[in-house]
């Protein structure tokens, strides 16, 4: 988990998209985009997708790498 808040941060500050895999009970899901905010108090982070906001709990989060696709949105 210390790894994850790691790149988290470094993803947040230089403004990078990133691909996330979070927990779903019946199947993970992907999420592409750029984090745009950190919530400490809820843990929970917001992601901006190509068409919408979505927040994503810390406790849900798998795995965060950088997308180095560099697709446009």
């Amino acid at each position: 988990m210390e790894e994850l808040s790691q790149l988290l941060s470094e993803t947040f500050e230089n403004d990078r998209e990133v691909i996330i895999t979070v927990f779903n009970q019946y199947k993970d899901t992907v999420i592409t985009g750029k984090i745009r905010n950190m919530d400490v108090y809820l843990k929970r982070v917001k992601v901006l997708t190509a068409n919408d906001y979505t927040w994503i709990e810390l406790y849900d989060l798998l795995n965060i790498e950088i997308n180095n696709n560099k697709a446009p949105f």
